[in-house]
């Protein structure tokens, strides 16, 4: 008998440093806000706020460079405290909803939805339930990218970006893991991506469809933490068609 296939939910809270910055001062609300170091230092950007992100800034971008990129952004230390409180709140009524969760870092790590939704036909509306918990206890808005593995899940959360959800049916791993770069999987870095690429396994467009399998490559539906291991998916023999836009695709909020 054929056990039916994870359930698994990345979920991902959106620029949580900013948006907490945003809710303790309104004010700041329309405007490109970046968190992190001093931008006349060498401090390095921790989050910043979706209307800085119009100006091409992100996270781990020097300060400087984000002041480059937009002279009148407000820049403002993290608040760690004031983050971890929000974040224990986020989780106490994320797990309400769904008991087993893997925290990965203050603001995001894995669900267990499997536990609560017998079938994927489920995860939609159980998906949409915890973001309002979260939304109606801390006004945080959060993504969620469902599949049936870490690798799909993180990458898929991403997706639909600010508020979404993303829904990878089983089936559907690899033509939708396909068209993005191999960066995209979790933990592969420039040094990753060379090493695949000495190694054969990727050819000359670093893409995932890209990828090359042996009887040496292995495929796992577990992500031991901090390491990188590929999807179950058969991401480099099987046709690319695309992601489905309907039910797999989500819809951004």
């Amino acid at each position: 008998m054929t056990s039916p296939p994870k359930i698994v939910a990345h979920f991902d809270l959106d620029a949580f440093f900013a948006a907490v910055e945003e809710l303790e001062h309104p004010e700041l609300r329309d405007k490109p806000l970046v968190v992190g170091g001093d931008p006349r230092g060498r401090g390095v950007v921790a989050t910043a706020n979706y209307a800085a992100r119009k100006y091409g800034i992100h996270s781990a971008m020097s300060c400087a460079e984000a002041l480059r990129r937009c002279p009148h952004a407000v820049f403002l230390p993290p608040s760690r405290s004031l983050y971890s409180q929000y974040s224990r709140a986020v989780w106490a009524v994320v797990r309400e909803v769904v008991p087993t969760v893997e925290r990965t870092g203050i603001d995001e790590g894995y669900l267990d939805l499997g536990e609560v939704a017998e079938t994927f036909h489920a995860v939609r509306s159980l998906a949409e339930a915890v973001q309002t918990a979260v939304k109606g206890a801390t006004s945080l808005s959060c993504s969620l990218g469902v599949g049936t593995c870490k690798v799909v899940a993180k990458v898929a959360s991403d997706r639909r970006k600010p508020g979404g959800i993303t829904i990878v049916r089983p089936g559907r791993e690899a033509a939708f893991l396909a068209p993005f770069a191999v960066r995209l999987l979790p933990g592969v870095g420039p040094r990753a991506e060379e090493r695949l690429r000495r190694a054969g396994r990727v050819y000359n467009d670093p893409h995932v469809s890209h990828l090359r399998r042996s009887r040496e490559t292995p495929s796992y539906s577990r992500i031991p933490r901090g390491r990188v291991v590929p999807c179950r998916a058969d991401v480099g023999r099987r046709a690319v068609q695309g992601a489905d836009r309907g039910d797999d695709a989500g819809q951004g909020r």
